[in-house]
């Protein structure tokens, strides 16, 4: 929806999206979540793709308003890294 195209919902880069949303979703039940904000690569990923990473704060925000879990910045960088394969913005 962000990103005002359709995704290939049978890519490769859409799989691994998937397993890590799984393994998002197995470290929160599990209380695992990395609370880290800030580091290098995020900086530069930010940079690389901001529109990524709006979206990836949107996802954020989200997650905080329903289930009121703050994301940190390795989830951050990760879900933003997943969000430029999936959305194509990495050719």
């Amino acid at each position: 929806y962000h990103f005002k195209q359709q995704i290939d919902t049978d890519s490769i880069n859409y799989s691994r999206f998937l397993v890590h949303m799984q393994f998002f979703l197995q470290r929160l039940q599990e209380g695992e979540l990395d609370g880290a904000r800030d580091s290098f690569l995020l900086v530069q990923v930010i940079k690389a793709y901001p529109d990524a990473y709006r979206c990836a704060l949107l996802i954020r925000d989200y997650v905080k308003a329903q289930l009121d879990i703050t994301l940190g910045g390795n989830e951050l960088l990760w879900l933003t890294v997943h969000l430029v394969r999936i959305a194509g913005l990495d050719a």
